[in-house]
């Protein structure tokens, strides 16, 4: 729970900057834990890290098949992007105008029609999505080793067959967090004798001005 009104309270204007009294020091803390939790524990909790990641896959492999002229049922905003070839740059107008009108409507129904495709892949992926069964992720602190990535791609083709793609099954990367950049506006603290200094100067913030980092694999869960 954030006091957001005591923040508000603690607001003041000195010589035509926004700063934050003396007294509301410890409010901003909180916030900035409050944020930093909140990054880790919802934003980029692992559930919705891996429906992300899997979603970012049926559309790769969606984009695959309509190039390689597979006919496959897609709403027609959605369709412009996934049929357009990358070596004809379209006029920018056009680009926003499909996108403008593109929405989760469109998605949601693009996934509905794919789990009936007959590619095993954009099956697979488009069934987890839509019955959320999604696939296993695990943080690492640091680069996942290439023989555990290897590994699973390994046990995908084991499960799946010789003809899929792994990369499509087994996916790698990271995800970075900063609570509070000091390199941007500044949050400023007004004391009570007039002088005016960064939080950072003041309090525990530089705590949370570290950028950390966490990677992470994705695997379908039928795997173990």
């Amino acid at each position: 729970m954030i006091g957001y009104d005591r923040i508000i309270k603690m607001l003041a204007e000195h010589k035509g900057e926004l700063v934050v009294e003396e007294k509301g020091i410890y409010s901003i803390e909180k916030f900035l834990i409050a944020r930093r939790l909140m990054y880790w524990q919802v934003y980029l909790h692992k559930t919705g890290v891996s429906a992300e990641q899997m979603l970012i896959h049926t559309l790769k492999r969606a984009r695959e098949l309509t190039l390689e002229g597979i006919d496959l049922e897609i709403p027609r905003h959605l369709a412009w992007f996934l049929k357009n070839e990358k070596s004809g740059q379209p006029e920018p107008g056009e680009s926003l105008f499909h996108f403008a009108l593109l929405d989760d409507n469109d998605v949601t129904a693009a996934i509905k029609y794919w789990t009936e495709a007959r590619d095993f892949t954009l099956s697979f992926l488009s069934k987890g999505l839509l019955d959320r069964q999604l696939f296993r992720l695990e943080w690492w602190n640091k680069p996942v080793p290439a023989e555990y990535v290897e590994e699973h791609r390994n046990r995908v083709l084991k499960a799946f067959g010789e003809n899929v793609d792994p990369g499509h099954f087994v996916y790698t990367g990271s995800e970075s967090n900063r609570a509070y950049d000091d390199a941007k506006d500044q949050i400023k603290i007004l004391f009570k004798n007039g002088e005016v200094l960064p939080i950072t100067e003041c309090s525990d913030v530089p705590l949370y001005t570290q950028t950390v980092t966490k990677h992470f694999i994705c695997y379908p869960k039928r795997l173990n």
